[in-house]
């Protein structure tokens, strides 16, 4: 018999992924009968009403506790001896190699990767969000990991009302769209390239949108660099986090959303810009094709070739819908009804 089903996440920041994931399996697992609480160690203030802190945490046998990975934590074992019956929720590691002037980054990963491997043991069943994840849980022995992508609810954009000022200054504009932390393995300076030729090509009311929090500053100096040298200052918007209302507003403007990104465990703004109805163009990496289809993948990153396709969106609006109505029917397996039914026989099973 369970009593409760608990999730724990090192770290729950306002906009993350695994946050915003942690969220939404709540109120699925609220909808199943379970009682269950989020809880993690370095919350954002913002968040604190909602998510309680580890150290509250009351282990008990009859539990299940869901562990978001995505990170090394230097309490793990501490969790690991937890009586609750564990089970891992895994959203990727980021590779250590993609931050190579960033050591605690490297650390960090590195640290997560030696502990996934240490602690097979130790959890009772697995699932992730993507088939990609799920090829490397069972690199590290986790054969019977499941792909469940619990990570966003699809009625969430109801709910919020997007920032109107936001929506006026930016509105006769040709906007491109990128969400995600500033670091080097998500690529926004060849953002700037397709943003430079595009550009040179006569399309002067274009703008680019880089929405997300800084996690490598040196790498945000070389992007802040870059967008000077090319001439683009006045084309480039970065904007560090942002409140839901703004991020609302930033879907609700984009044009394209363009992500080169090398490493995506899943990707899951990919998902949420196609709920907005924008044509989402990304780089075939890790995880991508799960979020989005196959509509819309790159097999390159050439900026020629990324601008012709950008181009033929802006100027083709038969090639625009075919886009997003074949992304829009890939959404539907992102459906609650889906997630939950599957989150569900996951947890019966294991039972």
């Amino acid at each position: 018999m369970i009593n409760a089903i608990h999730q724990f996440s090192p770290a729950a920041h306002q906009g993350d992924g695994v946050t915003s994931a942690m969220v939404y399996t709540r109120q699925i697992l609220f909808d199943l009968g379970y009682p269950s609480n989020i809880y993690s160690e370095h919350i954002d203030q913002p968040l604190v009403a909602e998510i309680s802190h580890i150290k509250n945490y009351s282990s008990c046998a009859d539990n299940i506790l869901l562990y978001h990975f995505s990170i090394g934590y230097d309490r793990h074992d501490k969790v690991m001896q937890f009586a609750d019956k564990k089970i891992l929720v895994y959203h990727n590691i980021t590779p250590a190699h993609f931050f190579p002037n960033t050591p605690h980054l490297q650390d960090a990963s590195n640290l997560g990767r030696q502990q996934l491997e240490q602690s097979l043991s130790f959890f009772s069943g697995s699932y992730t969000d993507s088939a990609y994840n799920a090829a490397e849980l069972h690199y590290y022995g986790y054969e019977d990991t499941r792909v469940i992508p619990v990570l966003v609810d699809l009625n969430k954009k109801k709910n919020i009302r997007p920032t109107q000022v936001l929506m006026e200054q930016h509105s006769n504009t040709f906007n491109l769209l990128y969400i995600g932390r500033i670091v080097t393995n998500k690529c926004q300076d060849q953002l700037l390239d397709t943003l430079f030729l595009l550009n040179q090509q006569g399309i002067d009311d274009i703008r680019l949108f880089i929405v997300g929090g800084i996690s490598e500053p040196d790498y945000f100096e070389y992007i802040s660099r870059k967008t000077d040298v090319l001439g683009l200052k006045d084309k480039v918007i970065i904007t560090n986090k942002v409140t839901r209302e703004d991020l609302a507003a930033y879907y609700e403007i984009a044009d394209v959303y363009l992500s080169l990104s090398e490493h995506e465990g899943f990707g899951m703004p990919l998902l949420e810009a196609i709920q907005y109805g924008i044509p989402v163009l990304s780089y075939h990496a890790g995880g991508v094709a799960t979020a989005m289809g196959v509509k819309g993948l790159l097999e390159f990153k050439a900026a020629d070739r990324v601008a012709e396709k950008i181009i033929e969106i802006r100027n083709n609006p038969s090639f625009r819908a075919e886009v997003t109505d074949s992304q829009k029917s890939h959404l539907t397996q992102f459906s609650y009804q889906n997630q939950k039914d599957k989150l569900s026989d996951f947890l019966s099973k294991l039972a």
